[in-house]
């Protein structure tokens, strides 16, 4: 039986597919970035995001991965801890 992408990938108790997603949002929009505008500086990082891509980060319906969040941390300017 083919499982789809949600049954791959585990998710939290209220859904969520990742716990850093909020504030994510947060510290893009503090700065000012549209989603588009982090994507775009994602894929100069060499991280293949779009603005859906980001839109389902910040809302909990995509996970993230390590060198993923490594990026966003560099592009943002802070680091990786300071998402949780």
């Amino acid at each position: 039986m083919k499982r789809t992408l949600k049954q791959r990938h585990a998710a939290l108790p209220d859904g969520r597919h990742n716990v850093t997603g909020e504030r994510i949002r947060q510290m893009r929009t503090d700065q000012k970035m549209t989603q588009t505008q982090f994507a775009e500086r994602l894929r100069q990082q060499g991280v293949n995001f779009d603005q859906k891509s980001i839109s389902a980060l910040e809302v909990g319906r995509r996970g993230i991965s390590d060198f993923e969040l490594k990026a966003m941390a560099d592009v943002l300017g802070v680091g990786v801890q300071d998402f949780f």
